[in-house]
């Protein structure tokens, strides 16, 4: 009867293991993503900013203090840049024509993605205008 009892307790103990690794694979994954989602959130907005910039002032900002209505929470998790010499930055002839903007995550992966005004070309794909680039997968 006793060993019943201890194949019993197995048993829940495995069904329990797998009950918790189920639910961890389910919620990292998102927990993950959600870390990365705010970085692409200001690049979006980012570019929104600057075409409003444009429109008004017939150029880009060169700065983020210039772009009316952005902010930058000091205590994000990812780092933003404007121009400051980005490799897949384009060829600046004239200043406030085109802009690139990076964000660099500081979790999980420290993932690098961009947005710009102007058409690009990244591993042979040609990426539109004011579209997301996944710079480096830091994965």
């Amino acid at each position: 009867m006793a060993t019943l009892g201890v194949k019993a307790n197995i048993a829940v103990g495995l069904v329990s293991v797998l009950v918790v690794g189920a639910v961890a694979a389910a919620v990292l994954p998102g927990f993950f993503v959600v870390k990365r989602s705010p970085c692409l959130g200001k690049l979006r907005e980012i570019g929104a900013v600057q075409q409003a910039h444009y429109a008004e002032h017939n150029r880009y900002a060169a700065s983020f203090t210039e772009l009316a209505g952005f902010k930058i929470n000091p205590n994000s998790l990812f780092q933003l840049a404007l121009d400051g010499g980005h490799p897949s930055a384009p060829a600046n002839d004239c200043i406030g024509c085109q802009f690139v903007a990076t964000c660099r995550s500081n979790v999980p992966n420290r993932d690098v993605w961009s947005i710009a005004s102007v058409e690009r070309t990244f591993r042979g794909e040609t990426v539109p205008a004011f579209s997301l680039l996944h710079d480096i997968n830091g994965e």
